[in-house]
């Protein structure tokens, strides 16, 4: 159980430092109707997260005599998890594009009503990204505790910080709007000029996490 809260952290770590959700949920704390979008956006990312961590935990997990849930199979899936990330970390390095303007983002952003926003939240969930690492932490769990009860919390465990990044602006900027607006917008200058290559390390570093973890393993 140990062990996998250890490979569950940097899982939930990467997820919480995904520029895109961050510029997003920034861009919606910054505009005029934050009070009334920014909760269900939250809910709808935290939402996603939940389901798509869940649904690959428990169909790895409940898979009876399953070759993927063996210890063998388990670290080939890190394996290739591992190479997954890594490949899509070169992908985004080589595809840097000049930094996208936070206005531009803003400017989407602000159409959004409450319904939209949620979908919006739960949509971002679907990224490739996303989904290898919702699989990634999937893999770790069934591979790992095969009791319901440990499954859940290591579930719980990887979506409470995977949501953290976003939950905790939206929270601070409720409670006191004038203190977060300025270090808000000082944050989407720097991560819109860095996004590309931000995103790039963190995957790179995680999928390499993988690798050697698989490796490990078999």
């Amino acid at each position: 159980m140990l062990l996998a809260f250890l490979e569950i952290i940097p899982i939930g770590i990467a997820t919480a430092v995904s520029t895109m959700p961050l510029l997003a949920s920034i861009a919606i704390l910054l505009s005029p109707g934050r009070s009334r979008v920014a909760w269900p956006f939250l809910i709808g990312f935290g939402g996603g997260m939940l389901l798509m961590t869940a649904l690959f935990s428990v169909g790895l997990t409940f898979v009876p005599d399953s070759p993927v849930t063996s210890p063998e199979g388990t670290a080939v899936i890190e394996l290739v998890i591992g190479l997954l990330l890594v490949g899509l970390a070169v992908f985004l390095y080589l595809r840097r594009r000049r930094p996208t303007r936070p206005s531009a983002i803003a400017a989407e952003l602000r159409r959004l009503r409450p319904g939209t926003a949620a979908g919006f939240g739960f949509v971002l969930n679907l990224r490739p990204k996303a989904l290898i690492l919702a699989a990634a932490a999937g893999v770790v769990i069934s591979g790992v505790s095969r009791v319901f009860t440990g499954a859940l919390v290591l579930i719980i465990v990887s979506v409470a910080i995977g949501v953290s990044s976003v939950a905790v602006p939206i929270v601070l900027t409720q409670a006191r709007p004038a203190v977060m607006e300025p270090r808000l917008r000082a944050s989407q200058a720097w991560i819109a000029e860095r996004q590309n290559v931000f995103t790039a390390v963190v995957t790179f570093a995680v999928g390499g996490f993988f690798m050697v973890s698989g490796i490990l393993k078999l």
